[in-house]
């Protein structure tokens, strides 16, 4: 997983990231998922980037409210497996 990407999501930045790794389901529901671009793809990257800034700032703003909302989300029901798997391997 990206740290630059998930702290831009925490930020509420919009972060134009390729699809590798987990940054996808990192993404995923969230408006940040259409400015996700192909691997080694600069045409595709390009686009992104000229597509975000043809957004009115007030809807960049919202989006990145938005996709903090979501990555926060995500981190809290992460947190909340592992810590139940840790106490379900300790109690075996």
């Amino acid at each position: 997983m990206s740290y630059a990407v998930l702290e831009s999501a925490l930020l509420g930045i919009i972060p134009i990231a390729s699809r590798v790794g987990r940054v996808p389901e990192i993404l995923e529901n969230t408006p940040a998922k259409k400015y996700m671009f192909e691997p080694r793809n600069s045409e595709d990257l390009a686009n992104r980037v000229l597509a975000l800034l043809a957004e009115k700032p007030q809807s960049i703003i919202d989006m990145g409210l938005k996709i903090r909302d979501s990555v926060v989300k995500k981190l809290e029901r992460s947190s909340k497996q592992i810590t139940k798997h840790i106490l379900d391997i300790l109690n075996h």
